[in-house]
């Protein structure tokens, strides 16, 4: 198979399909070649002639090319492409502002559903970090799943900052956790019986922060390795390619 590499290798980065239909189609083209090959020396041609038959039988030009993705392109991507590149990169950001906006909505009223949320403000900055968390899993999955642009340069973009974030949300939820459990001791201990119910809300209040905080963290943690399962497969798909350089 080693004599169809730069052909394959060609059509490889000309074909602009997702993983990982984009190596099934490359296996069976590969495979198409490598039997052709055999059936034209069998029947008495020399190996560079039945090699030259071979590609013009498969006839991997552009057009063909074009073909195999117009064919196997999904609805979304057909519609983007109809679109110029400046009108769908502004159709995606506005999609992606207005989710942010909706989702703040949402993360405003949670946390002022109750006084153990509102009232520290380690939950409203936990809050933040759903939101930043949220707008990177949208497009992340948007990228992978709808639109399945899976450039290898770019697959990576935005995971690292993901799992950061999480490990952040994680330092303030038990940075906060502290914070208010050593203020509702404080408040216990300094005023006594009078202040006992206050003391109770703080503490109360303390538990709420961590709760918050790690399971924000935990679900951020969930899709970020979700995530990163879909692009280490889509780069072992891209890269399995080499596999055709070794193949007999």
């Amino acid at each position: 198979m080693r004599r169809f590499v730069p052909i394959l290798k060609h059509i490889n980065e000309r074909l602009v399909l997702p993983q990982p239909l984009k190596y099934r189609i490359m296996k069976e083209l590969a495979a198409d070649l490598e039997d052709t090959f055999i059936a034209y020396t069998e029947q008495g041609l020399g190996e560079n002639e039945a090699e030259a038959k071979a590609l013009e039988k498969i006839a991997a030009d552009d057009n063909v090319i074009d073909q195999l993705i117009e064919v196997h392109e999904t609805p979304v991507r057909k519609m983007l492409r109809r679109l110029s590149d400046k009108m769908q990169h502004r159709v995606e950001v506005t999609l992606w502002i207005s989710l942010l906006v909706i989702a703040g909505i949402f993360i405003t009223g949670l946390l002022n559903s109750s006084d153990n949320f509102a009232g520290s403000p380690f939950n409203w900055l936990t809050g933040a970090f759903i939101i930043c968390m949220f707008g990177i899993s949208v497009s992340k999955y948007y990228g992978l799943f709808i639109k399945r642009d899976h450039s290898v340069q770019s697959i990576h973009r935005g995971l690292p900052l993901l799992i950061f974030i999480c490990c952040l949300t994680i330092m303030i939820g038990t940075l906060g956790f502290f914070f208010e459990l050593q203020e509702s001791i404080y408040t216990m201990a300094g005023f006594g019986a009078e202040e006992f119910n206050n003391g109770t809300v703080l503490l109360l209040q303390s538990f709420t922060v961590i709760c918050f905080s790690f399971s924000a963290a935990v679900a951020g943690a969930i899709i970020w390795l979700i995530m990163t399962i879909k692009t280490l497969n889509i780069e072992d798909k891209e890269n399995a390619f080499l596999i055709f350089k070794t193949d007999k």
